[in-house]
């Protein structure tokens, strides 16, 4: 796997980490950032997800998908990508907790 790849995957282990720590917090910061950093968060927590999908974990992300928001629709609304945002998030925590802490990278 790239170095960049593993890099991003750190990073957003780590706020994933930060997400368990307080969901306050998650949602209170995406309430200040602007909707160019929202799409790329989301873009990042998509691409973990497909990582989890195509590498190890056996996990539908039901809710996520029924949302209908991808990463790439950047003309929906800032609110719909901090709600898929949290939505992902959420399931990658609970994703995460049933296959056990995850190595450091």
């Amino acid at each position: 796997m790239p170095i960049a790849i593993n890099k991003k995957i750190a990073y957003i282990t780590q706020k994933i980490e930060i997400c368990k720590i307080g969901v306050c917090n998650l949602n209170s910061s995406l309430g200040i950032m602007k909707k160019e950093e929202l799409v790329y968060l989301h873009m990042l927590l998509a691409q973990l997800k497909k990582h989890c999908e195509e590498n190890c974990v056996n996990y539908d992300f039901k809710k996520y998908n029924d949302l209908g928001i991808s990463p790439v629709q950047v003309y929906r609304k800032k609110e719909e990508h901090k709600q898929a945002i949290f939505v992902l998030a959420f399931e990658l925590v609970s994703c995460q907790w049933r296959i056990g802490k995850p190595k450091r990278l």
